[in-house]
């Protein structure tokens, strides 16, 4: 960087190279043909995007089971259950309080009043439980990598010793001092599968009686069923999903068409959708046609991945996580001589020097852009050698590939 002074240029050009994480910056003096700065400010990666995302979810998420909790006390007000002031002292009740988790336990095999049926689903309805959205086993090794599922899947195996979650959370000694979740701590996590069958038992249990009689045994399946699945169709023709185990969609055709917008140019037709598994693949396949193949052995002789190379790679790439160097060169069984390059780094490198040659005369610049790129050179053949350095040549050839947009600029 050029030393700072109190001359500031008439003229000048100032180029920006703006990435998700920094903005490098240069100012040209161009009287003197030179530059005049440069600097780069980093900053958090993260964008108000996603956290204002973050922020909307909960929010949907809190209504949703505000929207639950409002449901359950209109069953129980609308079939005669329990009248709106009893439910107010239901929720104050400091004694059904204390002994809720009781509660919830004696259930499952005992008569309890309505009162305290009231606040034993109204607390499982806050915490319906965990239910995943992949297609594939939950529980699965490469999907509990994080506390949250090795915990999860901790607690469901303790859970098949009890009937009941109920049951477990009263009577297991891993719960005798807590029976909610902390911080890094998810022992009250559970299924949602299995406190879904709690609840099913529990309501079955206290309607008993009214299931067994002819009379109210229909009345009181739709109670059961108003309770835990509820969906109602509002005055827009939206969907409203109640009762407490009621699930949207996670996705479906008609979510992404709603929420892709239409072309810029083609105003009738909808844009590709980005986030979808066409696009995935066209940009996993177009990375690695961009990877130039060299052979130490043969003079760094370059040659290309093949259509055939190609296709073994993507289906390496459906069964793992992540792909490096050293799985497609086991993939393909290539020679230890065998390096990877990028094309685009390589054009770059090239293009660069043209650039400097042709176009700029400036013997500061000139001097400054060739000691550049001789460091990225130098990099560069060492990083041929030894795959593992690759990422450093990237790292050093984003110095000049900035000098080469900024001169472009000052043209």
């Amino acid at each position: 960087m050029t030393e700072k002074s109190s001359y500031s240029p008439k003229k000048y050009s100032l180029g920006l190279d703006i990435g998700t994480s920094s903005i490098g910056w240069a100012v040209l003096d161009l009287d003197k043909e030179r530059i005049h700065d440069l600097g780069v400010r980093i900053f958090s990666g993260q964008i108000e995007n996603k956290k204002r995302r973050q922020f909307s979810s909960t929010q949907r998420m809190n209504k949703r089971k505000k929207q639950r909790l409002k449901h359950l006390k209109a069953v129980f007000i609308n079939n005669g259950l329990l009248s709106p002031d009893e439910i107010k002292l239901a929720l104050k009740d400091q004694e059904i309080t204390e002994n809720i988790y009781s509660l919830r336990a004696k259930a499952v095999t005992q008569q309890i009043s309505n009162r305290e049926l009231f606040r034993v689903l109204y607390l499982i309805a806050k915490k319906r439980g965990f239910k995943s959205n992949r297609k594939s086993d939950p529980n699965d090794n490469e999907s509990s990598g994080t506390k949250f599922k090795e915990q999860l899947a901790k607690n469901s195996a303790t859970a098949e010793k009890y009937q009941t979650i109920g049951l477990m959370l009263e009577n297991d000694p891993a719960y005798t001092n807590r029976k909610r979740n902390s911080k890094d701590n998810y022992i009250a996590t559970f299924q949602r599968e299995d406190i879904r069958k709690e609840v099913e038992i529990i309501l079955h249990k206290q309607f008993e009686k009214e299931l067994s009689t002819t009379q109210t045994s229909n009345e009181y399946k739709k109670i059961i069923e108003a309770i835990l699945d509820e969906i109602i169709i509002d005055s827009s023709g939206e969907k409203q999903y109640l009762g407490i185990f009621a699930q949207r969609p996670y996705t479906n055709a008609s979510l992404i068409e709603k929420m892709t917008g239409f072309c810029e140019f083609e105003k009738t037709e909808r844009r590709y959708v980005k986030a979808s598994y066409t696009t995935e693949e066209y940009t996993f396949l177009s990375a690695l046609s961009n990877i130039i193949i060299l052979d130490t052995n043969k003079n760094d002789e370059r040659f290309h991945l093949n259509e055939e190379d190609l296709g073994q790679l993507l289906e390496l790439a459906k069964q793992e996580k992540n792909i490096k160097y050293s799985d497609i060169r086991k993939s393909l069984s290539l020679d230890k001589s065998i390096c990877f390059s990028s094309r685009a780094i390589e054009d770059t490198y090239q293009d660069s020097i043209k650039h400097a040659n042709k176009k700029h005369s400036s013997p500061q610049n000139k001097e400054m852009l060739t000691e550049a790129l001789e460091t990225a050179r130098k990099i560069r053949d060492r990083s041929r050698k030894n795959i593992e350095r690759q990422k450093i040549c990237e790292k050093g050839l984003e110095t000049f590939c900035i000098f080469k947009k900024l001169f472009k600029d000052s043209m």
